[in-house]
């Protein structure tokens, strides 16, 4: 008896083989959708990773390379050649901005080429996270969608400023996005391929529909799984992988836009490539140029401690002189031809002075020093300077104090009477006829606790300034215009060096002027209040000293100059040309007092006192040794005081900053008035 199956239980067989079948295609077709979101997942992320390491290695390189081109100019302040590395920058197109500063954080340059000179530091310009940076450093915006890179840019160990580079994500963000859309896209175009020949196979046979969905889905998920090893490759930096694809489908399609993605890559990082060697190239040659510009800085160094040394020298010679031949009896006609020269050798001393502290604030070496001063005092100075050069021009020179203008303050008196020296210097040698006002007056702002500022001004009715020529009269070696330098003479330094000590005590100053009418100079500084200060009354009798000095100087005519000033002033002198000599002398006898040259030939004065302070370190004793030296550049005292020395006269001296040093120094009951 043959078995056979009734149609109801065949039609039950078939329906469990098609159930079977089609739950069987449904979990392969779940297990490719999971494994596909996932593997487009961790491409996305692995690209992701790549794609922003390669925009913070580019923005590292671009401000390494900006550090290093912008160094010298600047240093120089060369504005042009500055905008031009920022405009040039920003032609690149993932380049949002770009801000170049100085070492105080004020805007050079950001590519607007509206920047006004010494702006105030600006977090919507320069970012707080970029002042005063040690090295280069990144930071992104999310919110912006941006990637900033910030290095500071140096001259040697020097900081003289920086340079921040704003680098859009935009760009990378599409491509992520793009590479999303379109994994997500294949994503479904697979299940749906995989869905219909699932359901056509299920139609055909049950047990059919099963394999044929497997095969399909196998057949559907194996280019995703190229696909994907493939991104894997190229977010590990393997830009040379490829698909190589032949399908005509639009997984073929998707594999060859992958394919043309990553040359895009490759040729990116030949670019980059390209780039970094060059920039390599950029580095030496900075390291050249820097090397070049720290060996012209020690010359100029040392060219100006030898010229100020060589010409402080003769001056100081020539106005001792001057001060011994007006103690003897003289005629009208010959104190007025000593005064002449003396003049002379003021103002070729004023102008040593200048450019040595033209020097010293280019450098970033001038410190302030400040104490307590009376405000009535520095006026009374100053009319005393200038009263006399006034009435001989016949000018009305006019000093005005606001009344209940508070009267004592802490401050650099000797850089605050410099700077006004200046103006109303200036102010009596540009009129011919008027007069000059002097106002000290409270100046705008709010004042802090204990602090006011204090406004100078300066008005006078001489022969004015250009409009065109006001904006620059504060440069360095800058006058309203040649014919004034030849006529007024000058180096053209005074105004220059005056903005410069202002900006450095936290003030401002100006110039307002009409041509032939009259120029007025302001400048306002914060002061901080003091107690009164109580000056003792000044002798009218001059002090002498009952003392033994030994004076150590080569030069014939210093040697002269500072034996008859001491000697006028009480002191029993013997001379040692050298500091060989100098050793022999104090070895044999005390001193209250060696007034030590520095440089001279056998043996300088370092060398000399060096070796007294190897002696004294056995005998117990300490010998007073005072330097007196034409070196006067930053630097100059702390090498006299490293090598011993007690203290420092800079020539030339007067015979009272000699008497006010010995009265310093010496015993009470050695100085005597006359």
């Amino acid at each position: 008896m043959r078995l056979r199956l009734q149609p109801r239980y065949v039609l039950t067989i078939l329906a469990l083989v098609l159930v079977t079948g089609v739950m069987f295609a449904g979990i392969q077709l779940l297990e490719f959708r999971r494994t596909t979101t996932d593997l487009a997942a961790a491409s996305a992320r692995s690209m992701q990773r790549d794609l922003l390491v390669q925009l913070e290695n580019r923005g590292v390189s671009m401000v390494e390379f900006l550090a290093g081109h912008l160094a010298a100019p600047i240093y120089e302040l060369d504005y042009d050649r500055i905008h031009a590395l920022v405009t040039a920058t920003l032609r690149q197109s993932d380049v949002v901005s770009i801000t170049v500063y100085d070492e105080r954080g004020r805007v050079l340059d950001d590519g607007s080429g509206s920047i006004p000179a010494f702006e105030a530091p600006s977090e919507d310009r320069v970012p707080a996270q970029a002042l005063g940076l040690a090295g280069i450093r990144t930071w992104t915006d999310e919110a912006a969608a941006t990637l900033t890179a910030a290095a500071p840019v140096l001259v040697g160990d020097r900081l003289v400023g920086g340079v921040s580079v704003v680098l859009s994500r935009e760009p990378i963000e599409e491509d992520i996005a793009a590479m999303r859309g379109a994994l997500a896209e294949l994503g479904a175009q697979a299940i749906g391929e995989a869905l219909v020949t699932t359901m056509v196979a299920a139609l055909a046979a049950a047990l059919g529909a099963g394999v044929l969905s497997w095969i399909a889905a196998r057949r559907l998920v194996e280019p995703v799984h190229v696909l994907t090893r493939h991104t894997v490759e190229i977010g590990r930096g393997n830009y040379a992988a490829r698909i190589g694809s032949e399908r005509r489908d639009e997984l073929g399609d998707l594999a060859r836009s992958f394919d043309e993605m990553a040359d895009a890559l490759l040729a990116e990082r030949e670019t980059s490539e390209r780039f970094r060697l060059s920039l390599e190239e950029y580095s030496r040659d900075l390291e050249v140029a820097r090397d070049q510009a720290e060996a012209a800085s020690e010359a100029k160094s040392r060219f100006l401690a030898t010229m100020s040394h060589e010409i402080r020298t003769p001056i100081h010679g020539v106005m001792g002189v001057t001060d011994l031949l007006r103690t003897t009896n003289l005629d009208a006609h010959q104190r007025a031809y000593l005064s002449s020269i003396r003049r002379s050798n003021e103002a070729l001393l004023s102008v040593i002075e200048d450019v040595l502290d033209f020097s010293k604030i280019e450098a970033g070496q001038l410190a302030l020093r400040e104490a307590p001063f009376d405000l009535i005092g520095l006026r009374d100075d100053l009319e005393a300077m200038f009263g006399e050069a006034a009435a001989r021009k016949g000018l009305d020179l006019a000093f005005r104090t606001e009344p209940d203008l508070h009267r004592h303050f802490v401050g650099d008196l000797a850089r605050l009477r410099q700077i006004l020296t200046n103006l109303v210097g200036n102010a009596v040698k540009f009129t011919e006829s008027g007069g000059v006002i002097v106002a000290i007056t409270r100046g705008p702002g709010d004042r802090e606790q204990g602090v006011d500022v204090v406004r100078f001004e300066v008005v006078d009715t001489g022969i004015g300034i250009e409009d065109q020529d006001i904006e620059h009269i504060f440069d360095a070696f800058i006058q309203a215009d040649g014919s004034t330098t030849r006529r007024f003479g000058g180096a053209g330094l005074g105004l220059s060096i005056s903005r410069q000590l202002v900006e450095l005590m936290g003030g401002e100053i100006g110039a307002e002027s009409e041509p032939w009418r009259g120029t007025t100079f302001w400048f306002d500084v914060p002061l901080q209040r003091a107690a009164p200060v109580s000056v003792p009354a000044p002798s009218d009798a001059p002090a002498t000293f009952d003392a033994d000095v030994l004076l150590v100087e080569d030069n014939e005519l210093n040697q002269l100059v500072a034996l008859e000033t001491l000697r006028s002033l009480g002191c029993k002198v013997d001379v040692a040309e050298n500091g060989r000599l100098a050793l022999d002398a104090v070895e044999r006898r005390a001193y209250d007092l060696v007034i030590m040259d520095c440089n001279m030939p056998e043996m300088d004065g370092f060398a000399a006192t060096r070796a007294i302070r190897r002696t004294e370190a056995k005998t117990g004793r300490h010998q007073l040794i005072i330097a007196a030296t034409a070196n006067a550049l930053v630097g100059d005292r702390e090498l006299c005081i490293e090598a011993g020395m007690d203290d420092y006269l800079t020539k030339p001296f007067s015979r009272d900053s000699l008497a006010s040093t010995l009265a310093l120094w010496l015993d009470s009951g050695q100085a005597e008035t006359a």
